[in-house]
């Protein structure tokens, strides 16, 4: 994008990237095949959301999807390219360079979950959990000694940070099929407030170390990084708990 920005202005770069944001959800508008529909129809008794938010099953996966996913949409989007300046110490056109691991990394990670649960037979459940597991551990990694090598930490953290949105359809199976959508678009809430609640704690929370010449200190993001990873290790041993539980109750 930077390049594409240099070379024809930013006007056009933008409605270049408008375009291909648009064609695919033109294609899946008006050529992808409609789904079946449920035939149970409306589940009596279970209006609204309040169903959805009170089972066991919610509030098991939603602690762990709202804070990993919180975290994966709040670094790339809004805090990676200080940290990078900050603690990685990189020039603007480094740190755009490096910036292009995130998507690559999600790439990566998406095309082996697919390949781990559709051909390999692993569950969805085992994948997310393993993936969550390395996630965290990439977050430590990069915690330590990021700024060493910070391609490679953002590819590990594209990569396994995708890993938690294997609970939507684990939360989906738990409920009738007319409540499947519901059940997503409840988790989906959680997740976006708890994005919008994590890049405003993280900017409180950096903002609270006095700036030194217009940088931040090292300590203010390591800080800011470790509450996050402690918050997610925490939602994480949780939901391991739920489903032990879950398991010697059966």
């Amino acid at each position: 994008m930077q390049a594409l920005v240099a070379s024809v202005g930013w006007r056009p770069a933008f409605a270049g990237l408008a375009v291909l944001i648009l064609a695919p959800a033109a294609v899946l508008a008006f050529w992808a095949p409609e789904p079946p529909r449920p035939r149970d129809g409306p589940v009596a008794g279970q209006r609204g959301f309040a169903p959805i938010v009170l089972s066991r099953g919610f509030r098991a996966l939603a602690p762990v999807t709202m804070t990993t996913q919180a975290v994966f949409l709040s670094l790339p989007g809004l805090w990676a390219t200080p940290w990078l300046a900050d603690v990685a110490g990189l020039d603007a056109v480094d740190r755009a360079t490096v910036l292009a691991a995130f998507p690559i990394g999600m790439l990566v990670g998406f095309v082996a979950l697919s390949a781990l649960v559709g051909r390999l037979g692993i569950t969805a459940r085992g994948a997310a959990d393993v993936g969550t597991g390395l996630f965290l551990i990439a977050q430590a990694a990069i915690l330590v000694a990021g700024h060493a090598a910070p391609v490679a930490a953002c590819l590990a953290f594209g990569a396994f940070g995708v890993a938690s949105t294997l609970y939507y359809p684990e939360l989906a199976r738990g409920f009738p099929l007319a409540l499947a959508g519901r059940a997503n678009t409840a988790l989906n809430l959680v997740v976006f407030i708890g994005a919008f609640a994590a890049q405003y704690g993280m900017a409180a929370l950096i903002g609270l170390w006095p700036a030194e010449a217009g940088q931040r200190p090292v300590a203010a993001y390591a800080a800011t990084l470790g509450l996050a990873l402690a918050l997610q290790a925490v939602t994480f041993v949780w939901l391991l708990t739920c489903r032990r539980q879950a398991g010697s109750s059966t």
